[in-house]
């Protein structure tokens, strides 16, 4: 007989796995879709992309006037 809190760890060990794996392609996607590498979970270097992307007219602007004068630095870390 099996014991259900095995059954349940095993479960959850394989949808982790399987989540991990499709974190890492779409990652794969940003990464080709910016051009470049860089740390997602930054949000000064996320919005250093978004702003190329926004030159680019790939994507609207979405910055706005208070999140602009509240940063500190610019936003490609220099």
């Amino acid at each position: 007989m099996r014991s259900p809190v095995k059954t349940t760890v095993r479960f959850f060990k394989e949808l982790s796995r399987q989540f991990s794996e499709e974190l890492k392609e779409i990652e794969k996607e940003i990464y080709e879709e910016a051009g470049m590498e860089f740390n997602i979970n930054s949000p000064r270097q996320l919005g250093y992309v978004s702003t190329l992307f926004s030159r680019r007219r790939y994507l609207p602007d979405i910055h706005t006037r208070e999140q602009t004068h509240s940063r500190r630095g610019r936003a490609d870390g220099r």
